[in-house]
């Protein structure tokens, strides 16, 4: 087992929240920015399918190997999800780290064309 102090998990989970919380729009900005405007929509909503997709999936799982493990079975999770978060940063950067942002145009300071 990886630990056995309540307290001890509960900050953990706290800082892991915190941590995903803060870096949700980063990973969205910069997925989103490889898509002209036109594209975003249909990107977001395949983006979002996906990620919902995969956390009924390691739900279920999670729940079946802590099932048949026991105990045991919390330690197992923590590794897989070390391991999936690991592929994923991957995945992101492989599939994403070559492209050029293709956003809006920055907004002008000031007009211009006189009205």
């Amino acid at each position: 087992m990886l630990t056995g102090n309540v307290a001890l998990a509960g900050i953990a989970l706290a800082a892991r929240a915190s941590l995903m919380y803060g870096a949700q729009p980063t990973w969205s900005a910069y997925t989103l920015s490889s898509f002209v405007p036109a594209e975003r929509a249909a990107a977001n909503a395949t983006l979002a399918l996906a990620w919902n997709i995969a956390a009924a999936i390691a739900a279920s799982a999670s729940g079946a190997i802590r099932g048949a493990l026991g105990p045991d079975g919390f330690t197992v999770n923590m590794l897989v999800l070390v391991l999936c978060y690991g592929v994923g940063a991957t995945l992101v950067l492989r599939l994403f780290g070559g492209r050029l942002p293709q956003g809006d145009e920055a907004p002008a300071l000031w007009p211009t064309k006189a009205d």
